[in-house]
């Protein structure tokens, strides 16, 4: 197993979580021209990153290069790949969007239909995979400060201020909603894969 990010900085993230130590050799790279032979994996894993891709045609040939045939490619493809179910998050990405002023990205949908055209001609088979549901408990607010951050990237076209303005105009939201901003709830999230299995 290898990993490849072109961001220094989340593979450094990635050695704090993991304790300190790569628990599989990390390469700073590009993933339209990732640093690896022809062939030399089974399987390739994307997660939450193909939507960040400028050229997501080269980036998927190179992920069908780098996997030998009959081989297996899992993609999150962001916004189609993982789903809050509850209607405030949904609700609050448009609020926080329309707040700043900056237009919210619908990207997943229209990703998955490219995946499925390019990995077409390719001879390769698109499966969409059983959905993943993932519970966990935590506070609104946590979510409206990573908004404010700009963590999301469709936030990265604001600036502090609109940012700010954003997550100012989703606190109000989540108060009506549901009463508190910092009152921890259940939360579940849907989680969606394809598999590309690539042909002989």
């Amino acid at each position: 197993m290898a990993g490849v990010d072109l961001s220094r900085e989340m593979l450094t993230v990635l050695l704090e979580k993991a304790g300190g130590r790569a628990p599989f050799p990390l390469v700073v790279g590009d993933a339209t021209r990732l640093p690896f032979r022809d062939g030399a994996f089974g399987a390739a894993l994307a997660c939450h990153v193909l939507h960040l891709v400028g050229d997501l045609d080269r980036a998927l040939a190179e992920l069908v290069r780098v996997v030998r045939p009959e081989g297996l490619l899992l993609l999150d493809l962001g916004a189609f790949g993982s789903v809050m179910t509850e209607e405030w998050w949904r609700d609050a990405r448009n609020v926080f969007a329309d707040a700043a002023g900056i237009e919210r990205r619908r990207h997943g949908q229209d990703l998955r239909l490219r995946v499925e055209d390019v990995m077409g001609t390719r001879g390769a088979s698109v499966r969409l995979l059983d959905p993943i549901v993932d519970h966990t408990r935590t506070a609104p607010e946590e979510w409206i400060a990573r908004l404010e951050e700009g963590l999301y990237s469709f936030t990265w076209a604001a600036t502090e201020e609109q940012r700010r303005r954003g997550a100012d105009a989703v606190r109000v939201m989540v108060r009506d909603r549901i009463g508190s901003t910092t009152e921890v709830v259940d939360v579940a999230r849907t989680i969606r894969w394809l598999a590309v299995d690539l042909p002989a």
